[in-house]
């Protein structure tokens, strides 16, 4: 009699453990889905700052000053070091992580990053870096809701919403977040 409630017991905990994992999984699921659909940051990319984020410009060197648009401003993560050129100006370095940072328009006391530049193949953002099968990167990404802008075996533009994805094999990815939109 004992051994039949011990195997009772053991299958309904069993049984509980399941419902649990298969909770926790779904849950994982439906959390990263929605991360991916609003565009937040992903868990692969573990540098300083993403598109739309809040930015402490104190955590940048504010000696050096690269080369932006009007009204932006330009700054590398802090794992890379500017170049000074021959004419005393900071230039970008070959492999970098670089941010474009802009007042937000929704509140104008804070700035936010627009624009994440990367050449380092050491970055990967939603498993993908600037050595990644286009074709790949390209399904990926339409596979998230975003459309070609335009396509060659060089690389590949891709929008949705407010995000614009520009990829250039062994070259750079860029990341655009358009305020106006």
């Amino acid at each position: 009699m004992k051994r039949v409630q011990t195997k009772k017991f053991l299958l309904i905990a069993l049984a509980v453990l399941v419902v649990i994992g298969l909770f926790i999984a779904v849950f994982t699921i439906i959390n990263n889905s929605i991360k991916r659909k609003n565009f937040s940051r992903p868990d692969d990319y573990s540098l300083m700052y993403w598109v739309k984020e809040e930015v402490d410009e104190t955590k940048f060197d504010s000696n050096v000053t690269l080369p932006a648009a009007i009204g932006c401003e330009k700054y590398l993560d802090t794992n890379y070091k500017a170049i000074k050129n021959e004419s005393g100006n900071y230039v970008l370095p070959t492999k970098y992580v670089a941010y474009t940072v802009e007042k937000d328009k929704k509140d104008e006391s804070k700035k936010i990053v627009t624009t994440v530049d990367i050449t380092d193949e050491k970055v990967f953002v939603f498993g993908f870096n600037i050595k990644s099968d286009v074709n790949e990167f390209t399904k990926y990404f339409e596979g998230l809701g975003f459309k070609k802008v335009s396509n060659s075996s060089k690389g590949v533009k891709l929008t949705r919403d407010s995000i614009t994805i520009a990829y250039t094999v062994n070259t750079e990815i860029s990341i655009v977040f358009n305020q106006e939109k």
